[in-house]
C-alpha cells in the first residue's frame, strides 16, 4: 500500500524533527562534558560570567558596564534553586551558568535549520538539510565558544536567527518580517560587542547590495539612509549599555586593518590559534566557491535570493579575511562560520550531479564528526583550582572586603579576584591614572605558581603575563603562590602595562 503525499510529508517531517533533535542533544553533550570537566568554570575568563550574576542578585546591578541580556537571563535561573532552598548563592549561580551555557546556545541548530530548508527550496530532503544545518553547532568553533565565552554563544543564536529573518525580509518584506529581524538584531545589542559589530555590518552590506543591484540613484539613497538609521539606532542602544563600547565601536572602522594578522602568520607567531587558522582557509574557500557559482549563474538565480547570497559572500570574506587587525580577527574569526553556512547551502544546489553533491555532504559530515569527537575529547582548563581557591581565601585578611578597594590581576585572573574577595578587579591594560583617584587602595595581585596556560591565542603561544609593578608600591605579602603589592600612587609611565601585554 502506498503512502499519500501528506502522510510521506508527515513521515519526512518527523524524521527531520528526530534528527533535529539528536544534532540537538549532540551539541548538548558535547557543551556539558566540557562545562563540566574542570572543578571550577572553565576557560581563562570563566569566573566573569559568576561574578556579574552575582552583582545582579545581590545588588540589582551589575555593577560593571556589560551588555546585560545573558546575565539577566542567568541570574534568573540562579534565582529559583536559591529560592526553594535548594542551593547556596554562589553553587547557584555555578549551576546556572555552566547548563545555560551549554544549553541555550545549541537552539541555533533550529533557525539555522529553517534558513537551510528555506535556500534549498525543492531541493530539500532531510539528511542533506540536517547535516548543513547541523554545521552551526558542531563546527569546532562553536565548541571553542564555551564556558568564558558565553555572550559569543549566545549572540550566535540572535545571529542565526537575523539571518533567517532577513532572507525572509528578501522574499517578503512584509511588517512581520522586518519587525522579527529588528527583534534579532537588538537582542544581539544587548547580548554582545562582537556579535552585534557582525550584525551591523551583515545589516548595512545587505542593504547597500540590495539596492544596488536594482541600482537607481534614487534606491540607492534609500539603501544608504536606511543602513544609515538602523546603524544610529543600534549605536544608541549600545550607548545605553556601554558607552565605552560604544566608543569603540564608532573607532573600530579606523583601525580594522592595524597590525594584520597574516604578517604575524608569515613570521610565524602565535597569535591566532589553530581552530582561527582552520577557519581562515574553510570560509574564505567556501566564499570564493560561491562567488564563482554566484557569477556564473548570476541570470539563473532566485531574484529574491540574490542580494542575500551576495551579502553572504562579502560578509564572509570580511570577517575571515587574514588582513584584519589582531585585535579586530580575535574577535571575530571566531564568529565568521555563521555567515559561511548559507553558503553551503547555495553551493549545494548548484552541483549538478548525485555525485558530486554526496561527495561534498560526505565531506561536510566527516569536518563536522571530526569537530565533534576532537572538542569532545580534548582537554580542557580553568584558571582556577581547588589549591589556588584556598589559597587566596586566605588572603582575605590582607585584601578585605571593602568598596573603596581595587585590585589589579592579569587578565582571567582579576575576575576570580574579585568572585573571592569581592572587590573591584581590573587587568592592567585597562588603568589609567583615574583609578588611583577613584580607589582608597590599588593592590597589585602577583601570581608566582600552577598559573594557566591561557593567553591572547587561547592555549595556544604566550600566556597572558602578570602585572608590571608600578615604583613606589610596597609588598605587603608573599607566600610560594602569590605576591601582593600596595601602590600608593599611579606610574609616570603606563605604557609599562602594555608593553607586558605585548
Amino acid at each position: 500500500m502506498q503512502m499519500t503525499k501528506s502522510e510521506l510529508n508527515g513521515s519526512v517531517n518527523k524524521q527531520e524533527k528526530m534528527l533535529l533533535f539528536v544534532v540537538f542533544l549532540v551539541s548538548v553533550a558535547v557543551r556539558l562534558k566540557i562545562n563540566y570537566s574542570t572543578e571550577y568554570i572553565g576557560g581563562g575568563n570563566g569566573a566573569y560570567y559568576l561574578v556579574l550574576v552575582r552583582n545582579l542578585l545581590e545588588k540589582g546591578s551589575l555593577v560593571y558596564g556589560e551588555f546585560p541580556l545573558l546575565f539577566w537571563l542567568e541570574a534568573a535561573i540562579a534565582y529559583i534553586p536559591i529560592k526553594l532552598g535548594l542551593m547556596n548563592m554562589n553553587a547557584a549561580i555555578d549551576f546556572s551558568s555552566r547548563m545555560f551555557d551549554s544549553i541555550i546556545p545549541t537552539l541555533s541548530i533550529l533557525p539555522a535549520y529553517l534558513l537551510t530548508k528555506k535556500l534549498l527550496g525543492d531541493k530539500a530532503n532531510h539528511p542533506q538539510t540536517i547535516i548543513i544545518a547541523s554545521a552551526s553547532v558542531l563546527y569546532i568553533a562553536f565548541f571553542t565558544l564555551v564556558s568564558d565565552f558565553q555572550k559569543n554563544a549566545l549572540g550566535l543564536l540572535w545571529l542565526f536567527s537575523l539571518l533567517y529573518w532577513i532572507l525572509k525580509v528578501h522574499e517578503e518584506k512584509s511588517l512581520k518580517n522586518i519587525c522579527f529581524a529588528a527583534l534579532f538584531l537588538f537582542l544581539t545589542a544587548v547580548t554582545h560587542y562582537g556579535c552585534i559589530a557582525v550584525a551591523i555590518a551583515i545589516v548595512a552590506i545587505d542593504l547597500l547590495i540590495k539596492y544596488a543591484l536594482k541600482f537607481s540613484w534614487k534606491k540607492l539613497t534609500k539603501g544608504l539612509s536606511i543602513a544609515v538609521i538602523v546603524n544610529i539606532v543600534v549605536y544608541i542602544v549600545v550607548y545605553l549599555v556601554n558607552p565605552w563600547r560604544a566608543q569603540t565601536l564608532i573607532e573600530a572602522p579606523l583601525k580594522i586593518f592595524d597590525d594584520p594578522v597574516l604578517i604575524f602568520i608569515l613570521k610565524r607567531e602565535p597569535v591566532i590559534s589553530p581552530i582561527d587558522l582552520i577557519t581562515i582557509i574553510l570560509v574564505n574557500s567556501i566564499a570564493l566557491i560561491s562567488f564563482y557559482k554566484f557569477i556564473r549563474k548570476f541570470k539563473s538565480l532566485d531574484q529574491k535570493h540574490r542580494g542575500f547570497v551576495l551579502t553572504m559572500i562579502s560578509t564572509s570574506l570580511f570577517l575571515s579575511s587574514p588582513f584584519l587587525g589582531l585585535e579586530v580577527a580575535q574577535r571575530l574569526y571566531f564568529i565568521s562560520y555563521v555567515v559561511a553556512l548559507p553558503l553551503l547551502a547555495f553551493i549545494y544546489i548548484d552541483l549538478n550531479s548525485d555525485y558530486l553533491r554526496k561527495t561534498m555532504i560526505g565531506i561536510l559530515s566527516l569536518v563536522l564528526l571530526v569537530s565533534t569527537l576532537l572538542s569532545f575529547a580534548r582537554p580542557n582548563y580553568s584558571n582556577m583550582n581547588r589549591t589556588l581557591y584556598v589559597e587566596m581565601t586566605k588572603l582575605k585578611n590582607i585584601l578585605p572586603e571593602e568598596e573603596k578597594t581595587l585590585i589589579v590581576a592579569r587578565h582571567g585572573l582579576e575576575f576570580w579576584s574579585s568572585w573571592i574577595f569581592r572587590n573591584m578587579a581590573v587587568r592592567q591594560e585597562e588603568l589609567g591614572e583615574s583609578y588611583w583617584r577613584w580607589y582608597n587602595k590599588v593592590y597589585f595581585l602577583i601570581q608566582k605558581k600552577d598559573k594557566s596556560p591561557f593567553g591572547p591565542a587561547g592555549l595556544f603561544g604566550r600566556p597572558f603575563p602578570e602585572p608590571a609593578i608600578p615604583e613606589k608600591s610596597e609588598r605587603v605579602f608573599e607566600n610560594e603562590f602569590f605576591a601582593i603589592y600596595k601602590s600608593t600612587e599611579p606610574p609616570k609611565d603606563f605604557s609599562i602595562f602594555n608593553k607586558r601585554h605585548r
